[in-house]
């Protein structure tokens, strides 16, 4: 239980930053980014990971996990 607590607090905080460096990337114009994910992560964010760079308007942002339950 410990383990899904902690990775939820990971993909959370993670969403927050998402959201925060995607406004700031605007506000700079920068037009492309990549995806950089720590290590250990699902097969679906290292994949999203491994088909960037994004178009900023096109970058995915981080998927739903089917199991958020604790």
């Amino acid at each position: 239980m410990e383990f899904n607590a902690r990775r939820i607090v990971r993909t959370e905080l993670a969403r927050i930053k998402d959201k925060v460096n995607m406004t700031t990337y605007r506000m700079k114009d920068v037009k492309k980014v990549d995806w950089v994910c720590e290590p250990g992560v699902c097969q679906k964010c290292q994949g999203i990971e491994e088909g960037g760079p994004y178009w900023i308007n096109d970058a995915p942002g981080i998927p739903e996990s089917p199991q958020l339950s604790v």
